[in-house]
């Protein structure tokens, strides 16, 4: 199944939906695109042409399919600090032999998409469209990377570098990508690594040390439009690695890079496909991409960078895009939510279909006011949704909107320091005046 390529919004007078024609939101798009033909040609291959294997693809491929079953870990100790995964994470395990410096994780996930689909972008290794919220755009070395070498349609050898602090020395692998089809439903990608290969310059000793990462990921088809993806890894960076580098540099880049696949799919739906059971994961990612914008400055600019946050949310999502022409007060709703600021509430009693910015305003002081009065923040939102007519209407459109607004509420809940002590300190009082 071929992905759909998307078409740049023209440009607007409106406020609102200036953040779609924004220059950000064209080139992420026109890169998105790039990756769309690029991966649709893979999928073409990978459901339409037979495969002939050599013997050391067929090695590195039953090597991989192995690993996934049982790695051999000997030595390895747990990590204890892989707890900000998403929700449709099904687990996530890494372990660390501090000895010989060997790195392993396993972890499954699932997505929503074709398998193919799934396939063809984590055998992606260059992808061109990278959401800000994971890391550096694609304007640094990734614009000028390409493969050193295309074998055939299954084979490409990739030679990447990885800068570690000072005084520590520079890394470079060499990966052969493979990808092979295990059946009807389910596809096998490997990045195995190499040892050396003819058109990469041997740095190894001097300059450079010579890794060796092997990323195995096997894609099954689990319904229609769900995909899992069971992911073994096995890391040497040539040797033992200070702790502080484990787990401050590599630990956060598995959770990194495991939650972009989840979210570039989760991102992909669009506004007809979304369903209820989708929105936690949608509010998760709009909660990440809130956190994550507003570590690029200061605490005075905490404000401005979250809604840089929620605007790149609403071009990033191919729904959110959907929707913003039908309802543009969104905007101004989530604006407003992402400050978690609490402020006067004036009811609002305006219809669905009349709504403007300053009624989404409002209601998103209504909900900061019912979060202080909660601890959980599904509750608050059920009372939010229930004392305003407009709303309920808006999830009779969307049923996945209460499950979005609730992980929402949930980071504005865990970040809201005066309504913590609010709660805490009414508690307390009221304890002290009961009897007994």
């Amino acid at each position: 199944m071929k992905s759909s390529k998307f078409s740049p919004m023209q440009s607007s007078t409106s406020t609102v939906l200036a953040v779609l024609s924004s220059t950000e939101a064209n080139q992420f798009i026109q890169d998105q695109n790039k990756d769309i033909d690029f991966e649709n040609d893979k999928i073409m291959m990978m459901d339409n042409i037979a495969q002939v294997y050599t013997e050391e693809e067929d090695a590195a491929i039953e090597s991989a399919l192995g690993k996934l079953s049982g790695m051999d870990m000997a030595g390895a100790i747990p990590f204890t600090n892989f707890s900000t995964t998403l929700s449709t994470t099904r687990y996530m395990k890494g372990f660390y032999n501090y000895k010989e410096g060997d790195i392993y994780v396993k972890s499954a996930f699932t997505i929503r998409g074709d398998h193919s689909q799934v396939a063809a972008r984590l055998s992606n290794h260059y992808y061109k469209c990278r959401n800000p919220a994971f890391g550096k755009s694609a304007s640094r070395k990734y614009e000028s990377q390409t493969y050193v070498e295309i074998a055939n349609d299954h084979s490409a050898i990739n030679c990447d570098e990885y800068k570690f602090p000072s005084p520590l020395t520079n890394r470079e692998i060499i990966n052969n990508v493979l990808w092979k089809r295990l059946g009807e439903k389910s596809i096998l990608v490997v990045f195995h690594p190499l040892t050396s290969h003819p058109l990469v310059e041997n740095k190894d000793g001097g300059s450079m040390i010579r890794a060796s990462v092997n990323f195995i990921f096997r894609i099954t088809q689990l319904d229609d439009d769900t995909t899992e993806v069971e992911s073994g890894v096995h890391i040497n960076f040539g040797g033992n690695l200070p702790k502080a580098v484990v787990h401050r540099v590599l630990i956060p880049n598995f959770n990194r890079v495991y939650s972009h696949y989840q979210a570039y799919f989760a991102n992909s739906i669009k506004l007809d496909n979304l369903r209820e059971t989708d929105g936690k994961l949608m509010g998760e990612l709009l909660v990440y991409q809130i956190k994550q914008a507003k570590k690029r400055g200061g605490w005075k600019k905490r404000a401005e960078l979250g809604y840089v946050g929620v605007d790149e949310f609403l071009y990033i999502s191919v729904a959110m895009r959907e929707l913003l022409p039908l309802r543009p007060w969104l905007r101004a709703l989530l604006h407003e939510i992402s400050l978690n600021k609490v402020k006067v509430a004036p009811t609002v009693h305006t219809a669905l279909s009349d709504m403007k910015d300053h009624d989404a305003i409002n209601l998103a002081k209504g909900l900061s006011t019912i979060i202080l009065s909660n601890t959980q923040a599904a509750a608050a939102v059920d009372h939010w949704i229930a004392q305003n007519a407009a709303l309920e209407e808006f999830e009779k459109e969307y049923a996945w909107m209460r499950p979005f607004f609730a992980e929402v509420a949930q980071y504005n809940l865990n970040t809201s320091n005066f309504g913590l002590r609010l709660r805490v300190f009414g508690s307390r009082d009221l304890d002290d005046s009961m009897p007994g």
